[in-house]
């Protein structure tokens, strides 16, 4: 065989070789997300506290009012949450007009119908009860794809993380996470409106004046 030759097998053998190294280099790289990593979302919680509530005969009393108000101050009640009332048999209907009072006063609605609760109130009393959802972000970005080996140049399985943890941050309620709002079809004339706004309205330009005086930059600053 001759020398040519010999060189043109030599050169295939070494570069089988290295595919095969690189190949198993990059074997253990996910290209994909394949289910096994967990996947990356704001966890969503539901807390439920409870208050009792006694009243007279034509409807709270005045200290009964006092202490629902102290509990809804307590717990901040407001957009987002979900209030109900669980009556007892004998609730007069003067006593719920008074709590419905003091629900509006912090920007509720009683919601119906009532929340399904174990313990159920006397004839006479009845329990408000306070719905929230909270919002647990999620830990990462995490470490399960090394970015500074990544050669095969793999997606990682929590890319838009920080886009998640922002979204759960801003959202008013949190329940909308879970099931949506669906308060009305999108208004048309509204995002028409918005679009003309943009295109029409002179826009308003902030220019930083001396931004280096005082500092301890060079420059001649707002000169």
């Amino acid at each position: 065989m001759s020398g040519p030759t010999r060189k043109s097998l030599l050169g295939l053998g070494l570069t089988g070789f290295a595919a095969l190294v690189l190949a198993g280099c990059q074997s253990s790289l996910p290209s994909h997300y394949d289910g096994a990593e967990k996947e990356v979302r704001n966890e969503v919680q539901m807390i439920r506290v409870a208050h009792m509530v006694k009243t007279g005969a034509d409807g709270l009393e005045h200290a009964e009012k006092t202490e629902l108000i102290r509990f809804l101050a307590e717990m901040d009640a407001g957009y987002g949450d979900s209030v109900t009332l669980v009556r007892g048999s004998a609730f007069p209907d003067a006593a719920a007009m008074d709590i419905g009072r003091v629900i509006r006063a912090h920007g509720l609605t009683l919601d119906m119908p009532a929340a399904e609760i174990g313990h159920k109130p006397t004839d006479d009393g009845a329990i408000v009860v306070l719905d929230r959802y909270i919002v647990t972000a999620p830990h990462c970005p995490g470490t399960s794809l090394n970015i500074a080996k990544n050669s095969a140049n793999a997606a990682s399985p929590q890319i838009g993380c920080a886009n998640i943890i922002n979204l759960g941050q801003m959202v008013a309620s949190p329940r909308d996470l879970l099931t949506g709002n669906g308060n009305g079809d999108p208004s048309v004339e509204k995002a028409i409106q918005s679009i003309r706004t943009w295109r029409e309205d002179v826009p308003v330009i902030l220019k930083p004046g001396n931004v280096n005086r005082g500092g301890s930059g060079g420059g001649s600053g707002g000169q």
